[in-house]
């Protein structure tokens, strides 16, 4: 069994009893675009923007290939403005 009077971070409470007289300060920590934790994310859907544009430009310049004309064009065209929908 546990006391009947622990303490949790210097803090003394009773079980049966608690009343928590004080507040801890919790200092806010946001994110900033200089944290790796950011960088990193930010660098994959940059790249991942920037190969599906020059897809849509391939593309579009090809556009009247056999190859593109037999593959469904505007469905291609569909599947990759929802590949850039996942990269914004």
């Amino acid at each position: 069994m546990s006391e009947p009077n622990e303490s949790v971070q210097g803090i003394a409470y009773s079980h049966t009893s608690m009343v928590l007289t004080e507040c801890l300060y919790v200092e806010v920590d946001h994110i900033q675009w200089t944290d790796v934790d950011a960088l990193v994310p930010f660098i994959g859907a940059l790249v991942g923007v920037v190969m599906t544009t020059g897809t849509v430009y391939v593309l579009a310049k090809q556009n009247d290939t056999a190859i593109l004309k037999a593959s469904t064009r505007e469905l291609t065209y569909m599947i990759l403005a929802g590949i850039m929908l996942a990269y914004v």
